[in-house]
């Protein structure tokens, strides 16, 4: 099973808490996948049934554009940071922590640097409008 959605804005931060939270990134071009697994019980009569089993999640972004330090996005992808994130789904926003599981750095001469990214949850993905 896999929900996509689109979302208006992502919201990528840095910190250890909330309180220290330091928004490094945003995208108006952002999608949410949701994916869940379905897993098989095998009951005592032999008869099986399905029940639902974990859930994963990941945020990609083509266009993001840096608010702060750019350099922020690619010390997390190469230490292995996670990273804070929020994306405005509907009248939600979404929140979680994750891992850089891709960056991409492009740019022109005399242009500004693009940047693609693919984070992947890191637990639970809050639905309850955000921090």
């Amino acid at each position: 099973m896999s929900n996509k959605y689109d979302g208006r804005e992502l919201v990528v931060m840095t910190g250890n808490t909330t309180q220290t939270m330091v928004r490094v990134a945003g995208s108006r071009n952002c999608a949410v996948t949701v994916n869940g697994e379905m897993r098989e019980l095998v009951q005592q009569n032999g008869n099986t049934r399905l029940k639902a089993g974990r859930y994963g999640w990941q945020i990609t972004a083509n266009g993001l554009y840096t608010v702060g330090n750019s350099a922020d996005l690619v010390r997390a992808a190469l230490s292995r940071t996670k990273l804070y994130v929020g994306a405005e789904v509907g009248a939600e926003t979404w929140t979680g922590r994750g891992l850089i599981t891709q960056l991409e750095l492009s740019g022109r001469v005399k242009g500004k640097v693009e940047y693609n990214l693919t984070i992947q949850g890191s637990g639970e993905l809050d639905t309850g409008g955000g921090e």
